[in-house]
């Protein structure tokens, strides 16, 4: 159910009805399904709905959530020894982010998960410990995995287990005592649609909860929000027009079009402050800040940082640029620098194949 008023919840700019729903679906500690997926393209403000709708939900009624990214528990089986590794790996990291946040008194300070059956009762047994802890109030937890779609390249079992975990975390509690009112909810983050995981084979289907990319009024009403204090409310109303006019037909996610708006504001005002043009002399003002919008839109999504350092000797100014690689760049750049440490002759050993094809005959005549 919904809170009981709207008084003290603040509701995310442009995802109010977004946020109802998803409150919805929780409730105040009780919520209506174990399995939510949270579907929707890169931008359009997931995270930023979840971090909203959790910490105030924490603040308001007391529930508890943790927030466990795929990209640091799960990993390829052909990468791993075994297909349990991947699966071991998340489960441990998922039972320490809820021991460290919510039973930090915990005498043991390191659980062991051999596989599915000891995870569902460790965390049985960590329900029961919050439980305990607030007899009073009903328990209610819920793990966020972030980055989901790294699942699909995980354990085959992985998925199945964490869409039906609420289930099986109930079915264990019912086992021990039916009168523990404690509840476990799996909210999936993911960029992919829930069509690309599933088939419509699993036992039990999440509630899935697609997110559609921001519209022109919905990303106007945030970087209206966010104008500066000291901006004149009418101009900066002119220079949203126009930098989603230029922006928007080619770049929908709202923390690139932000940044567009931060970098570009003082190139649109400073003509105004230094009096090269009036308040009021739109033409004025777009044909200055012109140059500047173009080459933020020549680099739109990598973000260079240019700062300015001073010569040695005092004489002008150095502008430095600095670029932030990708994720996965980063660790192809330094095994391109471990293997420029190999002599040149290694590299037929290492690289060319040694041994010979084997070779079919046809059956020999009599």
């Amino acid at each position: 159910m919904l809170p009981a008023n709207d008084a003290g919840f603040n509701y995310v700019v442009g995802r109010e009805r977004e946020q109802r729903e998803l409150l919805a679906l929780l409730g105040q500690n009780d919520p209506v399904t174990s399995c939510i997926v949270l579907t929707g393209p890169s931008g359009c403000g997931k995270s930023v709905l979840l971090s909203s709708t959790f910490t105030q939900l924490q603040r308001l009624y007391g529930q508890k959530w943790i927030l466990v990214s795929c990209l640091e528990g799960c990993c390829s089986p052909t990468h791993s020894i075994s297909a349990n590794v991947s699966s071991k790996l998340l489960f441990e990291l998922i039972i320490h982010s809820v021991v460290s946040k919510y039973i930090p008194q915990s005498t043991k300070t390191a659980y062991r998960c051999d596989g599915s059956a000891a995870f569902v009762e460790i965390l049985s047994d960590l329900l029961r410990t919050m439980k305990k802890a607030d007899p009073i109030s009903s328990v209610s937890l819920v793990l966020v995995l972030d980055q989901a779609e790294k699942l699909r390249d995980s354990d085959p079992l992985l998925l199945p287990l964490l869409v039906r975990l609420g289930s099986l975390v109930q079915d264990n509690l019912d086992l021990i005592d039916n009168r523990i009112d404690a509840r476990l909810v799996t909210l999936l983050i993911t960029r992919s649609p829930w069509e690309k995981f599933s088939s419509g084979t699993f036992h039990l289907e999440p509630v899935v909860f697609a997110m559609s990319s921001y519209s022109r009024d919905q990303m106007t009403q945030i970087l209206l929000s966010l104008r500066p204090p000291e901006a004149s409310e009418l101009r900066f109303n002119r220079f949203v027009d126009l930098l989603l006019t230029v922006c928007f037909p080619v770049c929908r996610s709202a923390g690139e079009i932000i940044h567009l708006m931060q970098v570009n504001w003082p190139a649109f005002e400073e003509p105004v402050v230094k009096g090269l043009v009036g308040p009021d002399d739109e033409w004025g003002q777009w044909k200055l800040a012109q140059p500047t919008l173009k080459r933020s839109l020549a680099t739109l999504y990598l973000r260079p940082q240019t700062s300015s350092t001073s010569c040695a000797d005092g004489e002008g100014i150095i502008p430095a640029t600095t670029l932030e690689l990708p994720y996965f760049s980063r660790f192809m750049l330094i095994a391109s620098f471990l293997a420029s440490y190999n002599p040149r002759e290694a590299d037929k050993k290492f690289l060319v194949k040694v041994s010979k094809c084997a070779s079919i005959y046809p059956p020999l005549p009599f």
